[in-house]
């Protein structure tokens, strides 16, 4: 690889037209990885670009996987992995499990909850309604799934009188429910407020 040459970076502070300026770069950006050559075909290009991609992944992106690995092993938890790879696979390899009405009525806690009156909710957001459990997830937590590592502070269920729509604090994972006089009108109301919500967390 030779070395950029000092013209190359002193027209970068110079004056002049955009379009020499834009060239000039590009011939530095090869220059300092090493492919700098005579573009003359399409497959020229293509593997100009090989070649950067090839450079970044090489002496940019590694460097940071090699940090995190002796990281790692600083504190022993390489070794850890390494050793029991089936027992750390849920907190590091994403799988997206569909959200059921039981893990939502299992993830949050209920305050001053009426007996059975939010399980049915959960339990028809279940099946193909107007809103899905994904989307009251959204709504009250800001996300679609639970993480592996859990959620903190944990999600809780609390109850409002002076609103007929929920209510829902993403930092605090708190979701507030109207008290309404009849199931159907609380299941409109939830549907409408979930799905008129400007961004999760409130309607």
């Amino acid at each position: 690889m030779q070395p950029a040459s000092s013209t190359s970076v002193d027209v970068l502070f110079l004056m002049g037209p955009l379009e020499a300026l834009k060239v000039n770069l590009a011939t530095l950006v090869t220059e300092l990885v090493g492919c700098l050559r005579p573009m003359k075909t399409v497959n020229d290009k293509q593997m100009l670009v090989k070649d950067i991609l090839i450079f970044l992944w090489h002496h940019c992106i590694l460097l940071f996987i090699y940090g995190f690995r002796e990281g790692m092993k600083t504190l022993g938890v390489l070794q850890q992995i390494q050793q029991y790879p089936d027992a750390f696979h849920p907190m590091l390899c994403h799988k997206k499990d569909k959200l059921t009405a039981d893990i939502l009525d299992h993830l949050f806690h209920i305050q001053f909850s009426e007996s059975g009156s939010n399980s049915v909710y959960l339990l028809l957001s279940e099946k193909a309604t107007a809103v899905c459990l994904e989307d009251l997830m959204m709504f009250a937590a800001g996300l679609t799934a639970v993480p592996p590592a859990g959620m903190t502070p944990p999600p809780c269920i609390e109850f409002l009188s002076d609103s007929p729509f929920p209510v829902a604090n993403t930092c605090a994972n708190t979701l507030k429910l109207p008290i309404c006089d009849s199931y159907s009108i609380f299941k409109v109301n939830m549907d409408f407020g979930i799905q008129n919500a400007p961004g999760f967390g409130c309607s």
